[in-house]
């Protein structure tokens, strides 16, 4: 034999070896499972199982209603801290979100004729002719 057909012969074995190891565990698995169901069905888990199924849903019922009281008090503090605001024309640029310069006012005409400019973007309102509050 030359060194490649041992080493060949050395791994099958370690191959048969894992094998034979991997069988004997699914053997001792199966007859765990089958203790296991032995076990389960004597101890009358389906009677347990429905009553935590039922505690399940008083615990779930009681957690819901805890949460809608915590944030009804929620809103209403925030709604004390931070009062709602509500949109309004501004009152700088009249809605418009421009505001005419002093001079445009005094020579629009003139202005016009020039290309100069007429008007400025409103900052209260950042141009949007609404402010909230």
């Amino acid at each position: 034999m030359n060194k490649n057909e041992i080493l060949e012969e050395i791994v099958n074995r370690i191959v048969l070896l894992e094998l034979e190891q991997k069988a004997k565990k699914f053997h001792v698995d199966v007859k765990n499972i089958d203790e296991r169901v032995t076990h389960i069905e004597n101890i009358d888990i389906e009677k347990r199982l429905v009553k935590l199924e039922k505690n399940f849903v008083v615990l779930k019922n009681d957690f819901e209603h805890k949460l809608e009281i915590d944030y009804k008090k929620w809103c209403e503090y925030f709604s004390e801290v931070y009062p709602q605001k509500k949109p309004h024309k501004c009152p700088v640029c009249d809605g418009y979100g421009n505001i005419l310069s002093a001079a445009a006012k005094i020579a629009f005409d003139e202005m016009l004729r020039a290309n100069l400019p007429t008007s400025k973007v409103c900052n209260p309102c950042e141009g949007k002719g609404i402010v909230w509050g």
